[in-house]
């Protein structure tokens, strides 16, 4: 039996250390695998985020982040390494910016899903809204999650 390596997200920014290696993995996925054009990967809203990355062991395996706006955040650019696709890096990221948006006592979180990967959002409670509609080439569907319990 096999046994998978421990998963550590740290929060870095974009004037982080991290930041040159976080660009380059969302490269990596984005443009050369999906062939999103470069100059659509990097935008204004990566100076303000808070921006994760998920490693194994001391390797660099995902990446996403959060941008928060008033009472709500936008989940974004979550990427993982194919090597490291399906072995729970990308359900990490995101229970994490649950958590952290928790935290952050924010009332909704919101994202911009690629089709193909729907089921993962709503396994953790997002719900599709709207219509679909193609980002950088890809087919994608907004989904969002309530996280108000009671008043917020």
């Amino acid at each position: 039996m096999s046994r998978l390596p421990s998963i550590k997200i740290v929060e870095t920014t974009f004037e982080g250390p991290l930041w040159k290696e976080l660009v380059a993995l969302r490269f990596e996925v984005y443009v050369d695998e999906q062939r999103v054009p470069p100059e659509l990967e990097l935008d204004e809203d990566d100076k303000t985020a808070i921006h994760l990355a998920a490693f194994s062991e001391h390797l660099l395996a995902g990446t996403a982040r959060l941008v928060v706006s008033n009472k709500k955040a936008k989940i974004g650019r979550l990427a993982v390494r194919a090597p490291y696709r399906g072995l729970g890096y990308g359900k990490a990221l995101l229970a994490y910016s649950i958590d952290l948006a928790h935290g952050l006592h924010l009332s909704r979180l919101e994202l911009d899903a690629q089709t193909t990967v729907t089921g993962l959002y709503e396994s953790f409670g997002f719900a599709q809204v709207g219509e679909t509609f193609l980002d950088a080439g890809l087919l994608h569907i907004k989904m969002v999650m309530d996280l108000c319990r009671a008043k917020c």
